[in-house]
Protein backbone atom coordinates (compact mmCIF):
# COMPACT_ATOMS: atom_id res chain seq x y z
CA UNK A 1 0.00 0.00 0.00
CA UNK A 2 1.42 3.36 -1.01
CA UNK A 3 -0.19 6.38 0.59
CA UNK A 4 -1.10 9.53 -1.25
CA UNK A 5 1.90 11.85 -1.51
CA UNK A 6 -0.38 14.83 -0.85
CA UNK A 7 -0.73 13.87 2.82
CA UNK A 8 1.66 15.82 5.04
CA UNK A 9 2.46 13.56 7.95
CA UNK A 10 4.47 14.30 11.08
CA UNK A 11 5.40 11.55 13.50
CA UNK A 12 6.13 12.38 17.13
CA UNK A 13 8.17 10.12 19.38
CA UNK A 14 9.97 10.68 22.65
CA UNK A 15 10.22 9.87 26.29
CA UNK A 16 7.32 9.60 28.74
CA UNK A 17 5.86 13.00 29.77
CA UNK A 18 8.31 14.89 27.55
CA UNK A 19 5.60 16.97 25.86
CA UNK A 20 4.80 14.85 22.80
CA UNK A 21 1.04 15.27 23.19
CA UNK A 22 1.46 18.98 23.90
CA UNK A 23 3.27 19.41 20.58
CA UNK A 24 0.61 17.32 18.82
CA UNK A 25 -2.22 19.32 20.42
CA UNK A 26 -0.55 22.57 19.39
CA UNK A 27 -0.21 21.46 15.76
CA UNK A 28 -3.81 20.20 15.79
CA UNK A 29 -5.21 23.40 17.29
CA UNK A 30 -3.07 25.96 15.44
CA UNK A 31 -2.51 24.25 12.09
CA UNK A 32 -5.49 21.88 11.68
CA UNK A 33 -3.56 18.60 11.80
CA UNK A 34 -5.56 15.47 12.64
CA UNK A 35 -3.95 13.36 15.37
CA UNK A 36 -3.65 9.57 15.27
CA UNK A 37 -2.03 7.78 18.20
CA UNK A 38 -0.44 4.34 18.08
CA UNK A 39 -1.29 4.09 21.78
CA UNK A 40 -4.95 4.50 20.84
CA UNK A 41 -4.60 1.33 18.75
CA UNK A 42 -3.36 -0.44 21.90
CA UNK A 43 -6.14 1.07 24.03
CA UNK A 44 -8.76 -0.15 21.54
CA UNK A 45 -7.34 -3.66 21.79
CA UNK A 46 -7.16 -3.43 25.60
CA UNK A 47 -10.81 -2.35 25.78
CA UNK A 48 -11.83 -5.22 23.50
CA UNK A 49 -10.05 -7.62 25.86
CA UNK A 50 -11.27 -5.99 29.07
CA UNK A 51 -7.72 -4.99 30.11
CA UNK A 52 -7.28 -1.83 32.21
CA UNK A 53 -5.43 1.05 30.57
CA UNK A 54 -2.64 1.15 33.15
CA UNK A 55 0.69 2.06 31.54
CA UNK A 56 2.36 -1.29 32.28
CA UNK A 57 -0.60 -3.21 30.81
CA UNK A 58 -0.53 -1.08 27.67
CA UNK A 59 3.24 -1.51 27.30
CA UNK A 60 2.93 -5.29 27.57
CA UNK A 61 -0.04 -5.43 25.20
CA UNK A 62 1.74 -3.24 22.64
CA UNK A 63 4.75 -5.56 22.77
CA UNK A 64 2.43 -8.57 22.43
CA UNK A 65 0.75 -7.09 19.34
CA UNK A 66 4.15 -6.35 17.76
CA UNK A 67 5.29 -9.89 18.56
CA UNK A 68 2.15 -11.64 17.30
CA UNK A 69 1.73 -9.68 14.05
CA UNK A 70 4.84 -7.64 13.21
CA UNK A 71 6.94 -4.92 14.86
CA UNK A 72 5.15 -2.33 12.68
CA UNK A 73 1.58 -3.58 13.33
CA UNK A 74 0.43 -0.49 15.23
CA UNK A 75 1.58 1.74 12.36
CA UNK A 76 -0.21 -0.55 9.89
CA UNK A 77 -3.46 -0.17 11.84
CA UNK A 78 -3.10 3.61 12.13
CA UNK A 79 -2.24 3.95 8.43
CA UNK A 80 -5.50 2.21 7.51
CA UNK A 81 -7.41 4.78 9.55
CA UNK A 82 -5.43 7.68 8.06
CA UNK A 83 -6.12 6.54 4.49
CA UNK A 84 -9.81 5.94 5.23
CA UNK A 85 -10.17 9.46 6.68
CA UNK A 86 -8.33 11.11 3.74
CA UNK A 87 -6.93 13.91 5.89
CA UNK A 88 -4.39 16.29 4.31
CA UNK A 89 -2.33 17.03 7.43
CA UNK A 90 -1.70 14.27 9.95
CA UNK A 91 0.21 13.76 13.19
CA UNK A 92 1.04 10.25 14.40
CA UNK A 93 1.97 10.09 18.08
CA UNK A 94 3.17 7.36 20.42
CA UNK A 95 5.66 5.90 17.96
CA UNK A 96 7.92 3.61 20.01
CA UNK A 97 9.54 1.13 17.62
CA UNK A 98 11.85 1.73 14.62
CA UNK A 99 9.75 -0.64 12.48
CA UNK A 100 6.80 1.72 12.96
CA UNK A 101 8.93 4.61 11.71
CA UNK A 102 10.17 2.60 8.73
CA UNK A 103 6.61 1.64 7.81
CA UNK A 104 5.39 5.24 7.97
CA UNK A 105 8.38 6.51 5.96
CA UNK A 106 7.80 3.84 3.32
CA UNK A 107 4.09 4.63 3.03
CA UNK A 108 4.05 8.42 3.25
CA UNK A 109 6.41 10.35 1.00
CA UNK A 110 6.12 13.47 3.16
CA UNK A 111 6.72 11.78 6.53
CA UNK A 112 8.96 13.64 9.02
CA UNK A 113 9.72 12.54 12.59
CA UNK A 114 10.12 14.77 15.65
CA UNK A 115 11.74 13.44 18.84
CA UNK A 116 10.74 15.20 22.09
CA UNK A 117 12.68 14.84 25.33
CA UNK A 118 13.15 16.61 28.66
CA UNK A 119 15.19 15.97 31.82
CA UNK A 120 13.90 12.94 33.74
CA UNK A 121 13.11 14.89 36.92
CA UNK A 122 11.03 17.38 34.95
CA UNK A 123 9.22 14.58 33.15
CA UNK A 124 8.47 12.81 36.42
CA UNK A 125 6.92 15.99 37.86
CA UNK A 126 4.81 16.43 34.70
CA UNK A 127 3.76 12.80 34.94
CA UNK A 128 2.66 13.24 38.56
CA UNK A 129 0.70 16.37 37.65
CA UNK A 130 -1.25 14.68 34.85
CA UNK A 131 -2.12 11.76 37.14
CA UNK A 132 -2.17 8.95 34.58
CA UNK A 133 -2.56 5.46 36.00
CA UNK A 134 0.74 3.58 36.16
CA UNK A 135 3.16 6.44 35.53
CA UNK A 136 5.03 5.69 38.77
CA UNK A 137 4.58 6.78 42.35
CA UNK A 138 8.09 8.12 42.76
CA UNK A 139 11.08 9.06 40.62
CA UNK A 140 12.70 5.63 41.05
CA UNK A 141 9.55 3.80 39.88
CA UNK A 142 9.20 6.23 36.99
CA UNK A 143 12.82 5.61 35.96
CA UNK A 144 12.47 1.81 36.22
CA UNK A 145 9.33 1.86 34.04
CA UNK A 146 11.07 4.09 31.53
CA UNK A 147 14.09 1.79 31.29
CA UNK A 148 11.76 -0.87 29.83
CA UNK A 149 10.78 1.56 27.08
CA UNK A 150 14.19 2.84 26.07
CA UNK A 151 15.82 -0.26 24.61
CA UNK A 152 13.38 -3.15 24.25
CA UNK A 153 13.94 -6.02 21.85
CA UNK A 154 12.82 -6.22 18.22
CA UNK A 155 9.13 -6.19 19.12
CA UNK A 156 9.46 -3.98 22.20
CA UNK A 157 9.65 -0.27 22.75
CA UNK A 158 12.94 1.19 21.52
CA UNK A 159 12.89 4.92 22.21
CA UNK A 160 16.68 5.26 21.94
CA UNK A 161 16.63 3.77 18.43
CA UNK A 162 13.63 5.94 17.51
CA UNK A 163 15.47 9.07 18.62
CA UNK A 164 18.27 8.28 16.17
CA UNK A 165 15.80 8.13 13.27
CA UNK A 166 14.27 11.55 13.99
CA UNK A 167 14.48 14.34 11.45
CA UNK A 168 14.10 16.95 14.21
CA UNK A 169 14.53 17.04 18.00
CA UNK A 170 13.06 19.23 20.71
CA UNK A 171 14.48 19.48 24.22
CA UNK A 172 11.41 20.54 26.18
CA UNK A 173 13.05 21.97 29.28
CA UNK A 174 11.53 25.45 29.23
CA UNK A 175 8.22 27.24 28.90
CA UNK A 176 5.26 26.31 26.74
CA UNK A 177 6.01 29.36 24.62
CA UNK A 178 9.50 28.03 23.92
CA UNK A 179 8.09 24.60 23.06
CA UNK A 180 5.55 26.08 20.66
CA UNK A 181 8.23 28.28 19.08
CA UNK A 182 10.39 25.20 18.43
CA UNK A 183 7.39 23.39 16.94
CA UNK A 184 6.75 26.38 14.64
CA UNK A 185 10.39 26.45 13.56
CA UNK A 186 10.27 22.76 12.67
CA UNK A 187 6.98 23.21 10.81
CA UNK A 188 8.52 25.92 8.62
CA UNK A 189 11.38 23.54 7.71
CA UNK A 190 8.94 20.77 6.81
Amino acid sequence: MKADSIIKIIGITGTNASGKDTVADYLRDKHDFKNYSLSDEIRLEASRRGISHERENLRKLGNEIREKFAPNELAVRATKRILEDKEGKVIVTSIRNPAEIEYLKNNFLNFKLIYVDAPVEMRYERSKARGRVGDGVNLDDFSVAEAKELEGGKTGQQLVACSKLADFSIMNDGSLEKLFEEAENILTKI
